[in-house]
């Protein structure tokens, strides 16, 4: 076998698979329908972000997020080795995804609502869209609004209202090159919004 195509296992694994009988194994099959075109050709349009703020990493992340950083909001100084300190702007910067300057009110709602705004090269069609917010704080924004856009024409506008870290709104559009996502609300006072990762599509696992 070639060794640049074999995978690497875990020393469990190796000890599992010399057992005449194995033991229980549990497979997942993640089917993904996306506009795979869609985030290559985004351009981000937002204004006022964190200076850590990346847009590009939160269309491109696939993976867990790991990290994420300490700020200045309650909450979110634990010393739990899932937050760190933010380096110098132009520094090694984690990519935690979109992050807004701006906080939310002690009652969770933002008085000026931050916005992602991004703009295509060519139209882009998705049957939904999907939303990973703060996997590391287990937190989300609890209201969003979203509008797409084709030219000067307003396609749609909806508002969405996540119930978890990860959501998925089933909603088909057809051909938009501009698409903004106003984040009105938060799951926890005085936060900024966070979105580590924005799916032109779903996933459906298995």
């Amino acid at each position: 076998l070639r060794g640049d195509l074999m995978q690497q296992v875990s020393d469990a694994y190796r000890q599992e698979m010399t057992k005449p009988v194995l033991g229980a194994a549990k497979l997942a099959v993640t089917l993904s329908v996306v506009d795979e075109d869609a985030a290559p050709g985004a351009s981000d349009k937002s204004e006022g972000q964190a200076y850590w703020s990346s847009v590009e990493s939160a269309l491109t992340q696939d993976g867990a997020q790991k990290r994420s950083y300490a700020t200045f909001e309650p909450g979110r100084w634990k010393a739990d080795g899932a937050l760190r300190i933010a380096d110098e702007p132009g520094g090694a910067l984690l990519t935690e995804g979109y992050v807004s300057e701006a906080m939310s009110g002690a009652d969770g709602r933002f008085a000026a609502p931050p916005v992602l705004a991004l703009e295509f090269e060519t139209p882009v069609s998705v049957p939904a869209l999907s939303f990973r917010f703060d996997q590391v704080a287990e937190e989300w924004c609890t209201a969003l609004t979203v509008t797409a856009w084709r030219g000067g024409e307003q396609l749609m506008q909806r508002q969405v209202l996540p119930k978890a870290v990860e959501h998925q709104e089933p909603v088909q559009i057809d051909r938009f090159d501009r698409l903004e996502i106003r984040f009105e609300e938060t799951s926890q006072p005085l936060r900024r919004a966070r979105l580590s990762r924005l799916m032109f599509g779903m996933e459906l696992v298995f």
